[in-house]
């Protein structure tokens, strides 16, 4: 699963690197602003539904963690191998659920 995520958002940082060239092209192949407009339209439409995407995928990945145990699953079974929320928290705190 967090291959997944990281996949998602390797995808999204590629078109934030695109969409920054946009500009660029535009201007040395003599492009029209209305070429120029539709061409980010259509990248800043891609970019909301891999966001979108990335969202939906990281509240999957919550759940399933969650359902798992309930379920008696082995959340290692489908990829979960640390938590990095809870990676992230100093040694003295918890995670409060």
């Amino acid at each position: 699963m967090h291959r997944y995520e990281e996949l998602l958002l390797s995808a999204h940082v590629a078109g934030l690197e695109l969409s920054l060239n946009l500009r660029q092209v535009q201007a040395e192949a003599g492009l029209t602003a209305i070429t120029g407009h539709a061409m980010f339209s259509r990248f800043d439409e891609a970019q909301a539904q891999l966001s979108t995407a990335i969202a939906t995928a990281a509240a999957g990945h919550r759940l399933a963690r969650t359902l798992a145990p309930i379920a008696g699953l082995d959340v290692k079974a489908y990829g979960e191998t640390t938590d990095p929320s809870s990676a992230e928290l100093e040694p003295h705190l918890r995670q409060v659920a």
